[in-house]
């Protein structure tokens, strides 16, 4: 499975978080850890907009892969564990991430950098509130 969360602004200066939940895709499910897999959504299953698609500024994202059979609880896991391995002042953005069989993948603009965690976290549980559906 895929899920991603996407701050945006629009051009009218109006800021939200888009999140989808991508599945059921042949690449995702042979290639779990590979960094290319994020170029690789599958079929939008499920998805929360905020603001409409197209013309955005995307401030920070999230991408999440894992294997279909992955549970939610497990991804937390994995997301809780990465959370703990990262020193404050160690991270990088645009890192590819990898957690217990599933991939993170995160990136934010400069004006974001100070508060990485916090933010990491937020587009964590927008995605996330997308995972129940899969299953």
């Amino acid at each position: 499975m895929y899920l991603t969360a996407q701050r945006v602004v629009s051009s009218q200066n109006v800021g939200g978080i888009n999140s989808y939940l991508s599945s059921d895709d042949p690449f995702i499910a042979r290639n779990t850890l590979d960094p290319n897999v994020a170029n690789h959504l599958g079929q939008v299953q499920l998805k929360s907009e905020e603001l409409s698609p197209g013309g955005n500024r995307v401030r920070s994202y999230l991408d999440i892969v894992a294997p279909e059979t992955a549970t939610i609880s497990a991804i937390e896991a994995a997301f809780e564990h990465l959370l703990t391995s990262i020193a404050p002042d160690d991270f990088r953005a645009n890192e590819i991430m990898l957690g217990d069989k599933v991939l993170f993948r995160f990136g934010l603009d400069q004006a974001l950098a100070r508060s990485w965690r916090r933010e990491l976290k937020e587009l964590f549980d927008r995605a996330m509130a997308l995972a129940p559906g899969i299953h």
